[in-house]
């Protein structure tokens, strides 16, 4: 009997809809709303949070083709972003 339980908790599973990529796109929403933009936010290293921030936008965002629109995880990381422009702006006025 144990055997037919677990089959059919196994098969219970997979019809539940569970993606692996939907769970992994909530976990990096979710991971970077909680540490990563406080990070790029509040670190020194501005070329660092600069690469981050662009690097880590494109794939957080396409995640949302598999589960929900990862909004409040990509303002921060746009936020840091825009910041980035800004100041390569700002040095290129200067020279």
């Amino acid at each position: 009997m144990t055997r037919f339980a677990s089959s059919l908790v196994a098969i219970s599973a997979m019809m539940t809809g569970c993606s692996l990529h939907a769970m992994t796109g909530d976990m990096m929403s979710e991971y970077t709303w909680l540490h990563v933009n406080p990070y790029l936010l509040s670190t020194s290293d501005t070329s660092m949070a600069c690469e981050t921030a662009t690097g880590t936008s494109g794939m957080l965002l396409a995640y949302s083709r598999v589960t929900d629109n990862p909004h409040k995880a990509a303002v921060g990381v746009y936020l840091t972003s825009a910041g980035c422009a800004e100041a390569q702006a700002w040095e290129a006025e200067l020279e």
